[in-house]
């Protein structure tokens, strides 16, 4: 558009060059970026062309599948607990012993003690039936005195149920369990020692 000479007169500091100033800064917002001057590798300060990246992909900062199987089975075989050691506690004065199971009857049911071994040993005139469990210190589970009122009865095919006074002078019912070819052989000793020490 034409603009009189009135209008450069209300503007006297519009002019040509301010047309070609806006020009350049159009220009500039759509410059192709595919241009042989844009593709040339400039120097940076950091050693690399300018709008090289360096990115090579995350195969360096994962390691191999191979390797982090290995590490993690090392890991496991860490973290997993030895399994304790189990003992047989047979005591060198017992009169009689036997492997067994103990169970405590409660209000819930039976509870699992442990197991162990049955050992019947002499105690003055009387047999004291003690238990220990199989781990390396050998724990007590059952330690009382065996006499001729003592309730000893069979349960099933491999069980005895005990009614015993422990050491703190609590009556509890016992279930123990043994091998089912031994429950009578057992059975037989328990009731054979509630009478007492046999003469020799």
């Amino acid at each position: 558009l034409r603009r009189s000479h009135s209008d450069h007169q209300r503007h006297p500091n519009f002019h040509l060059e301010d047309h070609r100033k806006v020009a350049v800064v159009g220009a500039s917002v759509f410059k192709p970026q595919n241009s042989d001057a844009d593709t040339t590798s400039k120097p940076s300060l950091f050693g690399k062309p300018l709008g090289s990246t360096g990115f090579t992909g995350f195969g360096g900062l994962v390691g191999k599948p191979s390797e982090v199987a290995e590490k993690s089975e090392e890991k496991t075989e860490e973290e997993t607990p030895p399994e304790p050691e189990k003992v047989d506690h047979v005591e060198k004065e017992a009169l009689y012993h036997i492997k067994c199971k103990l169970f405590l009857k409660s209000a819930d049911g039976w509870n699992e003690k442990g197991l162990g071994i049955a050992n019947l040993k002499k105690c003055n005139d009387k047999v004291q039936l003690l238990i220990r469990n199989d781990t390396t210190i050998g724990t007590v589970i059952l330690n009382t005195l065996l006499h001729d009122k003592m309730p000893i009865s069979k349960s099933g095919k491999n069980g005895l149920l005990i009614v015993a006074t422990t050491e703190d002078s609590k009556t509890e019912t016992y279930l123990c369990r043994v091998n089912k070819d031994k429950v009578d052989e057992f059975y037989e000793k328990l009731e054979e020692y509630k009478k007492g020490v046999p003469s020799e």
